[in-house]
Order: C-alpha cells, then sequence, then structure tokens
C-alpha cells in the first residue's frame, strides 16, 4: 500500500525510527526491511506468480517470489505472516515457514524512477496443493504456475524465453541455489 509507513533501517540493518512513505522511499532509496516467500510443492517445483497488470513496478511479468513490506517497526515474523497470508489462502503460521535468511538488495530502476534498497527476510514455505487449487490476491497476480527448478534457472540465465521475469538475475539465481543445497541435504 503506497499510503503505509515502511519500517526504515540503516545500509546495516539497524532500525531507524524515522517513519516514511513507501513512495518516498523507493524515491529517495532508503534501506528498509521486507519478507519474500518462494513457494514450493512437493515435486521440487517453485511456484511462479505473473504480477498484475496494474502494479506500479514491473507489472505483467513473472517472479518465483512474492512478499511486502514490513510496517514502520513490526515485528518480523508478525510481518513475514500478515504480508503471505494477504497474498495467498496458505493459512501459514511461523511453523510453516522455513527461514533461508537475510538478503541485501539494491536496485536502481530508471524505467520506474525508484531507488530500492531492501534487507529480505527470505522464507520457503512448502504445498501440496496444485496451482489451480491456489487462492490468491487478484490485485497482486493474476496467473500462477509451478515451474522446475532446472527451467526456471534457465529462464532466469535468458536460455528460455517463454516467461519474461522480473530483472533479479542474481538474486534469483542466489536463493535458488540456497534452496537446491536445502533439498540435496534434505533428501540424504
Amino acid at each position: 500500500m503506497p499510503n503505509e509507513h515502511l519500517f526504515i533501517v540503516d545500509d546495516k540493518n539497524n532500525p531507524l525510527d524515522i517513519k516514511k512513505f513507501r513512495k518516498d522511499v523507493h524515491k529517495d532509496g532508503d534501506w528498509h526491511r521486507t519478507a519474500q516467500f518462494w513457494v514450493l510443492n512437493d515435486e521440487n517445483e517453485i511456484l511462479m506468480n505473473l504480477r498484475s497488470s496494474t502494479k506500479e513496478i514491473y507489472p505483467n511479468l513473472w517472479t518465483p517470489c512474492n512478499g511486502g513490506h514490513f510496517k514502520h517497526l513490526e515485528n518480523n515474523e508478525l510481518a513475514a505472516l500478515r504480508e503471505f497470508n494477504e497474498e495467498f489462502d496458505f493459512k501459514a503460521k511461523k511453523d510453516n515457514l522455513f527461514p533461508l535468511g537475510i538478503y541485501k538488495l539494491e536496485i536502481k530502476e530508471k524505467k520506474f524512477h525508484f531507488i530500492n534498497r531492501e534487507f529480505i527476510r527470505v522464507y520457503v514455505y512448502f504445498t501440496d496443493k496444485k496451482e489451480q487449487e491456489i487462492k490468491f490476491e487478484k490485485k497482486e497476480f493474476s496467473k500462477l504456475k509451478f515451474v522446475n527448478i532446472k527451467k526456471l534457472k534457465n529462464l532466469i540465465k535468458g536460455k528460455d524465453r517463454t516467461m519474461k521475469l522480473v530483472p533479479t538475475k542474481k538474486y534469483f539465481l542466489d536463493i535458488i541455489d540456497l534452496i537446491e543445497k536445502i533439498f540435496v541435504k534434505h533428501q540424504n
């Protein structure tokens, strides 16, 4: 929501008691906290989301993760659950989310006139639902599709052009590598 105050931090992720609206944070390039979720099924496929045509940033592009901003001084776990459950009908609880860590991301996007500096709390959520069974917030996404990890890597690297992705290649590949390492561990 553009009129919410975001959780502003310094470049080391230390909280600052500064209140700023989302649009101002992205205009000024302030560091802030977000949560993002990667949904995996039991076939090791990642849920891709086609961003709604009404999104300000990257409309009609596919992304393998979803999430949102922490509100001013909001608790990390509560913010993460709030964001996830606002977008999907999974009814996730703290025990259902597997934390992967915090990723520092900086994007300067001239086309959309914004500077995005985030500390992203990255989570994985495991589901046995099929994509057609998943209810989602229509103002956020227009379509969902599970994609295997190999295909997703090819999409990100530009070897497969069947889906146009949000242009954050390094972040996507770093998280996929981490997910693959975790799966290898869990399968032994």
